[in-house]
C-alpha cells in the first residue's frame, strides 16, 4: 500500500507539472545547459535531438554570447551554456518564434516573437483568387503581413512591452534586429517588407511606387520608443548594424532607386554612422564599384572593429540577368567582395579566385558572404555560400592574404552553410549553421561550431530533462 501511495503521489506530481507545461500562461525560462561530446555512439549526430534551429549570434556585454533560435542559447563569459525554453508560446495569446533577442541594463531581456504570412493584391484591388486548375488573377502587389510581440523581462518579471509606432505600412513591417545602446537602452531595426517582394511573371520586380520608407532605426529605453531615422534618408534598406566605437554605431545595406514606372530599377551599396552623443547621422561616401558592368550591389553583412575604429562590410553584386527569370531571383553571376572603411576612405579586398570547374555554368553561379565577424586582433572572418552543394571553408584575412579553415564533417549531414559568426569576451569564435540533407533531427538542426586550437570543431550541447518544465514530456522545447 505504501508503495502504491508513493507511486500515485509521483504520478500526480508528474500530471500537475505536465498540466502546468501545457498552460499557455507560462513565460519563457532559462535553465543550465551542458556541453556534450561528439564522438562515440552515445553522442553521435547533432544535439539536442529536437527539431530546432539556431540563428543570430551576438556578444552582449553582461550576458555573454546570445544565440537566437527556436530556443535561445546563452554562453556566459566563463564559457558555460544556458538555454531559454518556452519560447514558441511565450505568453497569453502570443505565438511564433523568437525573431530577435538582446539584453541591456535599462530594458532588461528583450525577445521579439514573430510570425508572418502574405496577402496577394489583385489588379483593381481585392484579393487574388488562386484556382484549383493552377490559374489565378493577375498579381499587382504582394503584401507581407507580420504578427509580432515584444516580450520584456526586467527585475525578474515578464510583460508584453509596447512596439514602436511605425508610420504607414500597418502590420507590413518586421522588427528583426536588436542591439544594446550606449545609454543602457536598445536599438531596433524595422523594415517595411512589402515593397521588397515580387511575383514573376505578373510582378517581375518589387514595386516602389507610393513607398515612403523601407527601413527605420528606433531606440527603446525600456518604456518609450523614439525614432532616430533622419528625414533625408530616402529609400534605404538596413541589412546590418554594429558598434563602431563607444558612441557610434554603423549601419549598412542598400539604397534603392525606382524606374519611371515605379518598379525597382537598381540598388547600390550604402553605409552610414550614427553618433549617439550628438544624434548626428552621417552617410559614408560610396565605395568603389566591385567590378565593371555591375547591375546591382549591396552590403549584405557587416562587422565593426571598435579598437581600431574600422568598419568591415561584405558586398554582393550581380553583373548579368538570368536567361529564364524565376521567383527565386532575376540575376545570376553573383559575386562578393570585402570592403574596409577606415580613416575616411574605403579599401577593397577580392575574395580568392574560383576555378572554372568550381563555377560550372557561368549563367547560374553565385558566391555570397553569409557571415562576417572581426576577431580581437582585428582580422576579419568570412563564411562563404556558393551554388555548390558542399560545406565551404571559412576564410580569414591576415596581412592582406586569405587563409582557409576547413569545417568539420557532421555525421548524417550532406553539407551545411555557416549562418552567423561572433567572438566572445575571451576571444573565442562561435558560429551557427544551416544544415542540409539527412540531419538526425529532420529538416532543421541546432548545429553549433567553435574555433579552438586553430581549428573549427562541432560543439554539441543539451540540457538535463529533469530541469525542464514538465520534464520535457509535453514538447521538446516547452
Amino acid at each position: 500500500m505504501r508503495r502504491r501511495r508513493i507511486l500515485f503521489t509521483l504520478l500526480l506530481a508528474l500530471g500537475l507539472s505536465v498540466g502546468t507545461a501545457g498552460n499557455a500562461q507560462a513565460w519563457p525560462y532559462e535553465i543550465p545547459a551542458k556541453w556534450v561530446g561528439h564522438s562515440g555512439w552515445m553522442n553521435s549526430g547533432i544535439r539536442p535531438m529536437v527539431n530546432m534551429v539556431l540563428g543570430d549570434v551576438d556578444y552582449v556585454p553582461g550576458k555573454g554570447i546570445l544565440i537566437n533560435g527556436t530556443a535561445i542559447l546563452r554562453i556566459d563569459d566563463d564559457g558555460n551554456p544556458h538555454v531559454t525554453l518556452g519560447t514558441l508560446k511565450p505568453a497569453p495569446g502570443v505565438f511564433g518564434v523568437p525573431a530577435a533577442v538582446t539584453w541591456a541594463p535599462k530594458t532588461g531581456f528583450l525577445m521579439v516573437s514573430s510570425e508572418f504570412g502574405f496577402r496577394h493584391e489583385a489588379e483593381g484591388g481585392g484579393e487574388v483568387e488562386f484556382r484549383l486548375d493552377g490559374t489565378h488573377d493577375r498579381v499587382a502587389r504582394v503584401h507581407f503581413i507580420s504578427y509580432k510581440h515584444l516580450l520584456q523581462k526586467r527585475d525578474d518579471r515578464w510583460r508584453i512591452a509596447p512596439l514602436p509606432e511605425v508610420p504607414g505600412a500597418p502590420n507590413e513591417w518586421s522588427l528583426w534586429r536588436l542591439m544594446p545602446a550606449r545609454d543602457g537602452g536598445v536599438y531596433a531595426l524595422v523594415t517595411n517588407r512589402t515593397p521588397m517582394y515580387c511575383f514573376p511573371p505578373d510582378l517581375p520586380l518589387p514595386r516602389l511606387d507610393g513607398v515612403e520608407w523601407v527601413s527605420r532605426l528606433y531606440h527603446f529605453d525600456g518604456e518609450v520608443w523614439r525614432d532616430r531615422t533622419p528625414s533625408w534618408i530616402g529609400l534605404v534598406e538596413f541589412l546590418g548594424i554594429c558598434r563602431l566605437s563607444d558612441h557610434e554605431i554603423a549601419l549598412t545595406g542598400r539604397s534603392l532607386k525606382a524606374a519611371d514606372d515605379g518598379f525597382l530599377d537598381r540598388f547600390d551599396m550604402w553605409a552610414a554612422v550614427y553618433d549617439e552623443v550628438t544624434g548626428g547621422f552621417a552617410e559614408l561616401p560610396a565605395p568603389p564599384s566591385p567590378a565593371e558592368g555591375v547591375l546591382r550591389a549591396r552590403f549584405q553583412t557587416v562587422a565593426c572593429d571598435p579598437a581600431k575604429h574600422r568598419l568591415w562590410a561584405a558586398a554582393d553584386y550581380v553583373t548579368s540577368k538570368q536567361r529564364k527569370p524565376s521567383i527565386l531571383g532575376l540575376f545570376s553571376k553573383q559575386e562578393a567582395r570585402l570592403y574596409r572603411y577606415a580613416d575616411g576612405h574605403w579599401s577593397a579586398f577580392d575574395l580568392p579566385p574560383r576555378s572554372r570547374e568550381e563555377i560550372g555554368d557561368p549563367n547560374y553561379t553565385y558566391r555570397t558572404v553569409s557571415a562576417l565577424a572581426v576577431s580581437p586582433d582585428g582580422t576579419p572572418w568570412l563564411a562563404i555560400e556558393t551554388q555548390q552543394k558542399r560545406t565551404e571553408p571559412l576564410l580569414r584575412l591576415v596581412a592582406g592574404e586569405w587563409r582557409s579553415y576547413a569545417l568539420p564533417k557532421v555525421e548524417r549531414v550532406r553539407f551545411y552553410h555557416v549562418w552567423r559568426l561572433a567572438f566572445d569576451s575571451r576571444g573565442q569564435d562561435w558560429a551557427t549553421a544551416l544544415v542540409f540533407g539527412g540531419a538526425a533531427t529532420g529538416g532543421a538542426a541546432p548545429l553549433l561550431l567553435r574555433f579552438r586550437d586553430d581549428h573549427w570543431e562541432q560543439q554539441n550541447w543539451t540540457w538535463p530533462w529533469w530541469r525542464q518544465r514538465g520534464w520535457g514530456l509535453v514538447g521538446a522545447l516547452r
